[in-house]
């Protein structure tokens, strides 16, 4: 079995996707709130800040696939899996968290779209239960990916953004041949 760890990478995307992407970047009344979509672990009950996530479908999603598909400083490179990808845009606001948690999936991948300079931080464990911390920096990527098993990845967080909302792509792929393994623990 492979080590459990994230790994970094900057510039993930190319200028085009990133100007793509900015568009996403606020908050609208379509988005899904955490309190319909998170369990109810993340959200304190409902009672801690709202925050929102918008789904990535058609034009743009191809658009962010073939970025990913083409960059060499990535596992997913030439990948035929990122066509099964599912891709949203996560906004958290002020104040608004996730809570430790653990994801099985294939392949995950976290873009920061907006730096911000107070909180906002991914944070993950390694199998040690040594704390690493990710600045919230655009274009920055965080992505798990354990040479093509479907495993339990490492335990991760997110920190309250101070002083500005957080907005993060979010692509993961799961083996949907098997929805029983695809979910999230806390």
């Amino acid at each position: 079995m492979s080590e459990l760890k994230f790994n970094q990478v900057k510039n993930v995307f190319s200028d085009t996707v990133m100007s793509s992407l900015e568009l996403h970047c606020t908050i609208k009344d379509t988005d899904n709130s955490s309190y319909d979509i998170w369990p109810a672990e993340t959200t304190g009950n409902n009672t801690l800040p709202e925050c929102f996530s918008e789904t990535i479908l058609g034009r743009e999603k191809l658009l962010i696939i073939n970025d990913l598909y083409e960059n060499s400083d990535l596992p997913c490179f030439r990948a035929h899996w990122l066509k099964s990808a599912d891709i949203a845009i996560q906004k958290i606001t002020v104040g608004g968290n996730i809570v430790k948690h653990y994801d099985t999936c294939l392949f995950s991948l976290t873009v920061f779209l907006n730096n911000v300079e107070q909180g906002g931080e991914f944070n993950w464990w390694d199998h040690q239960h040594n704390l690493y911390t990710v600045p919230a920096r655009k274009n920055t990527g965080i992505f798990a990916y354990y040479d093509g098993e479907l495993i339990q990845g490492a335990p991760h967080a997110v920190q309250p953004p101070c002083d500005q909302n957080r907005y993060t792509l979010q692509l993961f792929v799961f083996d949907k041949s098997n929805p029983d393994v695809n979910n999230v623990k806390f």
